[in-house]
């Protein structure tokens, strides 16, 4: 979508009219996450990959994980630095993050690119 790229505000409604536009031209691919036992501990892995779509390099965003429950609501999300800050044009790198002491109520994890309004902590 040239124009959602031309006019960033224009890719809300792209997208809500059911095209697919991806303005960071990265991709989150292959995520898995599972708990792990440390200490006695529960922990949260979360692993995947972040891949270049652009045919140039480009900076790489700061994740955004999110823990949700059964009902679909957020209930709690952080933040992760990528694997690399800059990835070549059509590179890819796999990433690792891990939450100590998820939510007992945590039923999927999800992960997206942070906004520059996502904080750089955890919140809960």
């Amino acid at each position: 979508m040239q124009i959602a790229r031309l006019v960033p505000p224009a890719a809300q409604l792209y997208s809500a009219l059911g095209f697919d536009v991806n303005l960071r031209r990265m991709a989150i691919e292959n995520v898995v996450s599972s708990l792990a036992d440390e200490d006695g501990r529960p922990v949260l892995v979360v692993e995947g990959e972040i891949r270049n779509l652009a045919a140039s390099p480009h900076a790489t965003p700061r994740m955004r994980l999110s823990v949700v429950d059964a009902d679909g609501r957020e209930i709690y999300h952080w933040t992760a630095a990528p694997p690399k800050a800059r990835l070549a044009a059509g590179e890819k790198a796999e990433f690792r993050a891990r939450l100590a002491v998820p939510p007992k109520e945590g039923h999927q994890v999800r992960v997206r690119f942070a906004a520059q309004a996502d904080s750089s902590g955890s919140e809960r």
